[in-house]
């Protein structure tokens, strides 16, 4: 069986592949298209925005209903889709062009091209549901709306769009040449702004009397793709809408960043727009998108066996705890974490930092790997105890918290209650983490269809990349993943689950300066978050997120994390936590699920940093990049051994 995920865009679809694979998002009605207020669709790459407005609009109308009449009967609108990238916003600028000339070939531009959209569209009413009869009239209507009439040999829609596409393609003639002749001569504007996209609906509702109750939806998507002033035309179209026309308006977060107008007015939420954002719906619940995950990757498989999906899933290996096995087998009782702990003492013992000898080292270690038959997993319970004790610093020896450490070791495996149900409960993965780490081990921290749901965290495409990078590893070590008897091997979904989280950093679309900013303060915030999972004595479990409180926070910063959270690399999360001293709310981010694996962080979030203004700054404003290395630094000697602020303290203990 080929791999149904291989294709992960919705833009690489065909119309009937969009049909096929449309997936509902529940009882939740994202588009309704009765409702005429606009709506700007948002969301993170991947989300699903282009897949949602492509089935409402005609194409997909008409492959369901099969004729104009029965869209008009059933669905009541016309979705007019666009794609706002093919308009080049790049070209409208420079070249020695006043600005003024720009904005205005702009607009006359984009009135020509939604206009042929639509006159295309409606022709196929006129020439297929009996329309002949009234069309030279509302040709000569749409005639008469130009500056400069427009004469045609013959008053049809298939002229009037013929004049239109020639218009349009002088336009296109003089921008490309504009370099060489210095001017806009040729060029006449011959149209008001929004004379065609609004009146053209109007005069079609007006002449064709039995469809006056008709809306239209202009479906216009990757509004991010212009610039500035030209996102703050189209939001004037959208503020002047004229019934029986609304607009949807798609666009990635980041390029939703100004809801003003031509005229400087600003578009009021709620009354005047209504934004939704599609992978925030869907991380706020989290049920919602496994159901609608599951339902996805059954059309995917072509299949109306609702057993489609339970099957695969069973394809999924588990067992992802049975490489502390593999290490204990390999290692045969020489591990790492002894060795780092018997170099930390001896240097603790060196700077004079601990009473301690050094022939009572081996005591100490020898009480730690008692009772372990030595289980690395085991080991690590009881050493991870031990450090905190020793960084407790209650004035006993190292020699004497080893003891109690083996003691309570023994109570635990009893069954008796101590400390070490709660280290064990909370560290676990964070320890199977620090194992592979240290010996050399794939982390297979993620496995299982449920855990590639979690880990896309409502985004459709990282669930579909996710899916198609896995099966094709696995398909590499001959499992035969879509066979009957075949498997998906944790290594295959290890792999696949690296290469994606990879492909999502590296495509995360940053550029320039503040691109570069990103990079950094993502990467410098996850080499943090690592001492957190990786040091001897972490402050919390499965840190992935922080706090902060932004009262005293640089703007830089603040401009930088908005910049990410927009990029979909920091998602923020709901919090009800108040700062300890001023009472004050805080933010909470956490580092995008589906990157953690880049740097074998856990995904899910339990534990919560709090950073102080200072490390934020250090990790966010770029002017104080320079002193990210002293925090990292100082946290890291407050997690391991032997738990100094910094080398003055070393210096004070000697002395």
């Amino acid at each position: 069986m080929r791999n149904p995920f291989n294709v992960t865009k919705a833009s690489e679809f065909s119309d009937e592949q969009i049909n096929t694979y449309w997936v509902s998002m529940g009882d939740t009605n994202v588009l309704e298209p009765m409702d005429y207020t606009p709506r700007y669709i948002l969301g993170g790459k991947g989300c699903g925005k282009t897949h949602l407005l492509r089935y409402y609009s005609y194409p997909l109308q008409k492959l369901r209903w099969g004729s104009f009449g029965n869209i008009v009967a059933n669905d009541k609108y016309i979705g007019i889709y666009s794609v706002l990238s093919t308009l080049d916003a790049s070209r409208f600028e420079g070249k020695n062009v006043s600005e003024g000339q720009w904005k205005a070939l702009f607009k006359y531009y984009f009135e020509l091209y939604i206009g042929s959209f639509l006159l295309k569209t409606l022709s196929e009413y006129i020439e297929s549901e009996n329309g002949v009869e009234k069309e030279s009239c509302f040709v000569k209507m749409i005639s008469e709306l130009f500056l400069k009439r427009v004469e045609l040999e013959k008053y049809n829609l298939k002229a009037l769009v013929e004049f239109v596409e020639v218009e349009r393609k002088n336009i296109d003639f003089e921008i490309e040449n504009v370099a060489f002749t210095g001017s806009f001569n040729n060029v006449q504007i011959n149209l008001k702004a929004g004379e065609l996209i609004f009146n053209i609906p109007k005069i079609f509702c007006e002449v064709y009397n039995e469809l006056k109750d008709m809306k239209f939806v202009y479906i216009m998507d990757e509004y991010e793709k212009l610039y500035d002033w030209q996102k703050r035309y189209v939001n004037s179209l959208v503020w002047e809408k004229q019934y029986p026309s609304t607009f949807w308006i798609g666009a990635r977060k980041y390029g939703y960043t100004d809801m003003h107008t031509e005229s400087g007015e600003e578009l009021k939420k709620g009354s005047e727009y209504s934004p939704f954002f599609m992978d925030e719906y869907f991380q706020q619940n989290e049920k919602e998108f496994d159901t609608f995950a599951r339902e996805l990757i059954r059309k995917r498989l072509k299949r109306a066996d609702p057993e489609a999906v339970t099957d695969l899933e069973a394809k999924f290996r588990s067992g992802k705890e049975d490489v502390v096995n593999t290490i204990m087998e390999s290692k045969k009782g020489n591990y790492k974490h002894i060795k780092n702990l018997i170099t930390e003492i001896k240097l603790a013992i060196k700077k004079g930092l601990v009473v301690d000898r050094e022939q009572d080292i081996q005591t100490i270690v020898d009480n730690l790997k008692a009772d372990t038959e030595d289980n690395p997993l085991l080991q690590k319970y009881k050493i991870y105890f031990f450090y905190q004790l020793w960084a407790d610093k209650n004035h006993s020896t190292l020699i004497d918290y080893s003891v109690l450490v083996k003691e309570e070791f023994r109570k635990y495996k009893k069954g008796e209650e101590t400390k070490y149900k709660n280290i064990v409960e909370k560290y676990k993965n964070d320890l199977i983490a620090q194992l592979c780490e240290e010996n050399g081990e794939s982390y297979f921290a993620y496995s299982g269809l449920a855990d590639l749901i979690k880990l896309s965290w409502g985004n459709p495409r990282v669930l579909l990349l996710l899916l198609k990078k896995t099966i094709e590893k696995a398909e590499v070590f001959q499992e035969h993943p879509l066979d009957s008897g075949g498997q998906i091997s944790l290594k295959a979904q290890y792999l696949g689950i690296k290469e994606t989280a990879g492909w999502y950093l590296d495509n995360a679309e940053l550029t320039g300066k503040r691109g570069s900013y990103a990079n950094t303060a993502i990467k410098n915030l996850a080499e943090y978050f690592r001492l957190y999972r990786f040091s001897d004595k972490p402050t919390d479990t499965s840190v992935c997120a922080f706090n902060y409180g932004t009262e005293n926070v640089s703007q830089n910063a603040r401009d930088l994390i908005r910049m990410m959270e927009l990029h979909s690399l920091l998602v923020k999360v709901d919090n009800e936590r108040k700062q300890k001293n001023s009472g004050k709310a805080e933010t909470t981010y956490q580092i995008n699920r589906i990157l953690a694996p880049n740097w074998n962080l856990p995904s899910s979030r339990r534990g919560v940093a709090d950073f102080s203004n200072t490390v934020i700054e250090s990790l966010f404003n770029f002017e104080h990049f320079s002193s990210f290395d002293s925090e990292y630094v100082a946290l890291k000697n407050r997690m391991n051994a032997p738990f100094v602020k910094n080398e003055d303290q070393i210096q004070q203990k000697l002395f």
